[in-house]
């Protein structure tokens, strides 16, 4: 019989129970009496790992945002140009709800009702985002729109479109919505000469 890989410490089976609860009912709605019984654990062992269930929730938006962050730099690695990179962009991020549908579906929430103490956390993909676009305007290749007005604007569309896309059939091909909201991005970046209106304007956390 082959070795098998090292067991999940108790920490990280608390913090994906945490992760599958708070998706399921929410931050509020998941007591840690369930999420230590999803872990097949205790809730004295939880205690033991976390402080209680708001360090929790903020250590597995945290990972979740690692994650996340991870998958966006590897699916930019080696695209070179504002145009292709933003594409790119695009691409990982499709990539990553659907692969990662629980961590997506929770950095959503997290912007829908932010968490305490997470107000200075900004996620990757959004710098990253901010830089791509930066670059872009350096270049010519973008409008002058204020990366600080356009990455929420295209965040939300893209946080949007994905969960649209999520719920679709398997069958459905990544590389059809990735070129169609590729165009939507390109003209939004491209030949938008006014900047998005406030309605549009997400916080931080506008990502997944």
């Amino acid at each position: 019989m082959g070795r098998r890989g090292p067991k999940p410490v108790k920490s990280e089976l608390i913090a994906r129970a945490a992760l599958e609860l708070f998706v399921e009912r929410g931050v509020k709605g998941a007591t840690t009496r369930a999420i230590a019984r999803r872990a097949r654990s205790t809730e004295a062992s939880l205690y033991r790992h976390y402080s209680g269930k708001d360090e929790l929730a903020r250590r597995v938006l945290s990972d979740c945002l690692e994650s996340f962050g991870d998958s966006i730099e590897r699916g930019l690695d080696g695209v070179a140009g504002p145009k292709e990179r933003l594409r790119a962009f695009v691409r990982a991020y499709f990539s990553y709800a659907r692969s990662h549908p629980l961590e997506h579906a929770f950095i959503q929430q997290s912007h829908a009702r932010p968490l305490t103490g997470i107000a200075e956390m900004v996620p990757r993909p959004r710098q990253i985002l901010h830089d791509i676009l930066s670059d872009g305007q350096a270049s010519g290749t973008f409008s002058a729109v204020a990366p600080r007005l356009l990455v929420p604007f295209i965040a939300g569309g893209l946080a949007r479109a994905s969960r649209a896309w999520a719920s679709a059939e398997e069958s459905t091909d990544l590389e059809s919505w990735g070129r169609a909201l590729c165009e939507v991005v390109d003209r939004s970046a491209s030949v938008s000469t006014t900047a998005p209106s406030a309605s549009h304007v997400g916080g931080k956390h506008d990502f997944s």
